[in-house]
């Protein structure tokens, strides 16, 4: 079976990751990848800047290409054949800087425990092996035989996808609660939920060219029965996993049209959810959905769920999006 075809756009050199500008007669510096909401969002200060330039070099060369590997436009780039040693280097230090900046961001500037987060996320994802997830439905080898059929049983029912993309180039990452997999592990509710998660940053990277560096989470709770809930375990380890080694990743969550019965299993595991990223939970329902979404989505890059007349079909195989759509792509914009 062929793998999905590589994207072969250029990709972000890294050249602008930090802009200088003048302002008063001091430096200042902002990370065009944090402009998330179409103005400078973060500025970053001389402070925070030789925080960054410390935190790079107090790590080793082989933790630098952990960092910058969290990229999916560097892992691309270090697969090709003829790569221009010069060009490599700049995309492999813009992207660890990425890294650092967003743990930096995350706790709040400092450095000590941006640090540990760092470290910490670049272990977790050697274990769980995220490079392996981007590569074992390229090839069908025996290595990745396990993580594979893993996340086959996991997305069997397409719970979760990666669905269109709003105006400014951030995709969705959709969870469909009332597809529930009978029978899932608290492992493999996570793997499915990383992989998704980044398949909708590796394609937020390449269409918005490394400006942009989150993703919007989009659950459509129509049809959603208490039966459906995830366990507290698997509920708990998606949120630990996406507050650690995920911060600044993620634009908005929605929750659409959640019934009534929701309410019992959100009283859980909201405690266990950070303040942070409690404050980008929206729930939505009816003329909610259009007042939001229309100002974000075209409709063509829009599913139902989020806005009546939505282009992108409300059916899909979750089997395609696997084996057959790239890695950095949505479903609908590879297959038609």
């Amino acid at each position: 079976m062929s793998g999905p075809q590589r994207n072969t756009e250029q990709p972000d050199t890294g050249q602008n990751t930090i802009l200088e500008i003048e302002e008063n007669g001091t430096k200042q510096f902002t990370n065009k990848a944090d402009d998330e909401s179409g103005s400078t969002t973060c500025v970053e200060s001389k402070d925070m800047e030789e925080k960054l330039n410390a935190m790079l070099s107090e790590l080793s060369s082989e933790e630098v290409e952990g960092a910058a590997l969290t990229s999916y436009v560097y892992w691309q780039e270090i697969n090709k054949k003829d790569l221009d040693p010069s060009l490599l280097d700049s995309l492999r230090q813009s992207k660890a800087l990425a890294m650092a900046r967003r743990c930096l961001v995350g706790d709040k500037g400092d450095s000590d425990l941006a640090m540990i987060r760092l470290r910490g996320t670049l272990q977790w994802r050697k274990k769980k092996d995220i490079d392996g997830m981007r590569r074992c439905f390229y090839n069908q080898d025996a290595q990745h035989n396990d993580l594979r059929q893993g996340l086959e049983f996991s997305m069997s029912t397409g719970k979760q996808i990666v669905r269109g993309f709003d105006r400014k180039g951030r995709y969705v990452h959709l969870l469909v609660p009332r597809l529930k997999v009978d029978g899932d592990s608290v492992e493999g509710i996570l793997a499915a939920t990383v992989y998704t998660a980044e398949r909708a940053i590796a394609a937020t990277e390449r269409r918005t060219e490394g400006n942009l560096e989150k993703f919007y989470v989009v659950f459509d709770y129509t049809g959603f029965e208490y039966k459906h809930s995830v366990s507290l375990a698997a509920a708990k380890a998606v949120v630990f996993a996406l507050r650690d080694h995920y911060p600044e990743r993620v634009q908005q969550i929605y929750l659409l049209d959640a019934p009534f019965v929701f309410q019992f299993f959100w009283n859980i595991i909201q405690p266990f959810i950070d303040p942070v990223t409690r404050g980008k939970i929206q729930f939505l329902s009816g003329d909610e959905k259009h007042v939001e979404f229309s100002n974000l989505f075209d409709l063509e890059q829009a599913i139902p769920c989020q806005l009546a007349g939505g282009k992108l079909s409300a059916t899909y195989d979750c089997t395609k999006f696997m084996v057959d759509v790239p890695f950095d792509c949505a479903y609908d914009e590879y297959l038609s």
